[in-house]
């Protein structure tokens, strides 16, 4: 394979799409953590509640993670093979 500028600039655009996603993990992960914190160690009316949602809130991070990675992914190796067969 022949590198040029612009598989060098998919190949960063790539590893950005890898960093996002890996962004959007550690932030549903530092989620779970305050959710752990707040359902075991700090056992009130109120607590429970927000520990629940902190639940809820790392699922859907994670979830749109996962979908938005897979979505620009497609987009660009679908905008990379049209640009590179007008050449």
């Amino acid at each position: 394979m022949v590198w040029d500028d612009s598989a060098f600039s998919l190949e960063r655009t790539i590893l950005a799409n890898e960093r996002t996603l890996l962004a959007y993990i550690r932030t549903a992960f530092s989620s779970l953590l305050v959710a752990i914190l707040l359902l075991k160690f700090l056992e009130n009316g109120i607590t429970d509640y927000l520990g629940t949602g902190f639940l809820i809130l790392s699922l859907i991070i994670i979830a749109l993670g996962v979908i938005y990675y897979f979505m620009r992914k497609k987009t660009l190796l679908v905008t990379f093979n049209s640009l590179t067969k007008r050449k």
